[in-house]
């Protein structure tokens, strides 16, 4: 055996360092982030933290938005969807009532709008007739031979892709079942048969038909709010159902070029997330950064129970979730999202479910929106007194998770990006002792003259977008283009987004 003079071992030696460092280097590409607002759902942007930690925010409970008391809709209104169409607000949902066994009855879709999100109305659509015997109310789609069960669980959204006909610019899925049980089938039984999502389209949202008889994607557990949107950002139509996975309920996802033709489902992965029953998806791109997707899923715990003497088994509630991908989602928030409350008629299957949609419902605010008191009625024996209802709640504008720390305060740094713009603007709030600063660096993750912390006077305050300054200003399009990374320093503070504007 040859032994190296000490001088050799330590010139092998840092030849080593500097082929490591130099792997590390090339493995750092730097991201892009253009002019494009970012959100501290996940840790994309982030490298390290210290003292920092990433907070889940929840909606604060607002006003009822609507409540399900006709004769056509009901205790068993659910599977709500909303968005904004030009100067209105759109909602469609599920109405209609129960059999003694727990099992869905007659099932309508029912249509209503708003002009600010927040107060609701029922017009008189009169398209169909009701149980009364008159056509006075806002129901939009009601079953028939050809699509049975679809008016179960439609969901609507306005299609925004490019070219999209005039005839089927407003689109819908819905499901089948296919054989002899369709019509026999128990609620329980749903879940097991052989189902499928139908689509739909219509010119106005109002007047629909199908776009071909056979179901576009097929399965054995849609019996859920299985949705499908156009994604500008990835060019692309999703669609997301329920299926079971090693005995729970869970979701895949496919997409399509044309909304019929659609890629082989594959289940969601959440990394190393413990498994539970997701009931439903709730997936659509967030308006202010359509390049992330947020999810407010329906997470179902089969064995527990309040109320013992109602039919359905189970409790629901609202978790969070984000992806970037539309297959990959980001499970860090274990914890409810929306809890059912004081109000013992929640904690029950679907008391809790969330609505597919996200809107804005001011200069600072957007909404979200939960089923409340459901299932109440069952078979005309009643458990829950009260109307089926949905909730409204708040939220900040980009204010699901935020960097935050406490008093004691902290700090994060970047990832190696690059941007385009004029001015760096964030999103924050700290408390009267709070504050943030931030300093930006160089690709070698030393300070820039002119934007170190040292040159950023304390910010404090509570804003959507400020622009950060620095003792030079605020204008940051000399580092444009070139490799820069982030510090930020926080004390009693959160921050939500942040954005380079031009």
């Amino acid at each position: 055996m040859t032994t190296l003079p000490l001088q050799s071992k330590w010139v092998i030696a840092a030849a080593v360092v500097i082929a490591t460092s130099g792997s590390v280097s090339n493995a750092a590409e730097p991201m892009d982030i253009g002019s494009r607002l970012e959100l501290f759902v996940d840790d994309y942007l982030i490298e390290s933290m210290s003292g920092v930690s990433l907070k889940l925010h929840s909606p604060k409970r607002e006003n009822v938005a609507i409540r399900f008391d006709d004769v056509w809709d009901g205790p068993t209104s659910h599977h709500v969807s909303v968005f904004q169409d030009g100067k209105i607000y759109r909602m469609y949902y599920q109405g209609g009532t129960t059999r003694a066994d727990g099992a869905l009855d007659v099932t309508q879709s029912c249509y209503a709008e708003s002009k600010d999100g927040i107060r609701w109305v029922k017009p008189s659509l009169d398209l169909y007739p009701n149980e009364t015997g008159g056509q006075r109310n806002n129901i939009c789609l009601m079953p028939t031979p050809q699509w049975r069960h679809a008016c179960d669980n439609l969901a609507v959204f306005k299609d925004s892709r490019p070219g999209c006909r005039p005839e089927a610019r407003y689109k819908a899925v819905g499901r089948t079942i296919k054989g002899e049980l369709a019509p026999k089938v128990s609620a329980k039984g749903f879940g097991s048969a052989q189902a499928g999502n139908l689509a739909f389209q219509s010119p106005d949202g109002l007047h629909w038909k199908l776009m071909r008889k056979e179901p576009t994607v097929v399965g054995n557990g849609f019996d859920s709010f299985n949705i499908a949107f156009w994604d500008a950002h990835a060019g692309c139509y999703r669609e997301y159902h329920r299926e079971f996975r090693g005995g729970y309920r869970d979701i895949m996802t496919s997409t399509s070029q044309d909304f019929l033709n659609w890629t082989k489902p594959q289940f969601l992965d959440y990394g190393n997330a413990p498994q539970e029953h997701l009931y439903q998806a709730q997936i659509l791109p967030y308006f202010r950064a359509p390049h992330i997707l947020v999810s407010f899923p329906d997470r179902f715990v089969p064995n527990r129970k309040i109320q013992l003497s109602h039919p359905a088994e189970g409790i629901s509630e609202g978790v969070f979730m984000s992806s970037r991908d539309g297959v990959r989602f980001d499970r860090r928030f274990m914890q409810g999202w929306i809890r059912p409350g004081l109000d013992p008629k929640n904690w029950m299957h679907g008391g809790t479910s969330p609505a597919w949609g996200l809107l804005q419902t001011g200069p600072a605010e957007m909404s979200v929106y939960w089923i409340q008191n459901y299932y109440g009625v069952v078979g005309g024996k009643t458990f829950n007194t009260g109307t089926c209802y949905l909730q409204r709640g708040s939220l900040r504008l980009d204010g699901f998770v935020s960097v935050h720390a406490g008093y004691e305060g902290g700090e994060f740094r970047s990832k190696p990006l690059r941007f385009t713009g004029k001015e760096l603007m964030v999103n924050f709030s700290t408390s009267v002792v709070g504050n943030l600063r931030v300093e930006i660096r160089d690709q070698a993750d030393k300070p820039l003259p002119g934007f170190t912390m040292a040159d950023c006077p304390d910010i404090y305050g509570d804003a959507i977008a400020q622009a950060v300054v620095w003792k030079g200003g605020r204008d940051v399009s000399s580092l444009a283009g070139k490799t820069v990374r982030l510090r930020v320093a926080l004390k009693d503070a959160d921050l939500f987004s942040i954005q380079f504007r031009r």
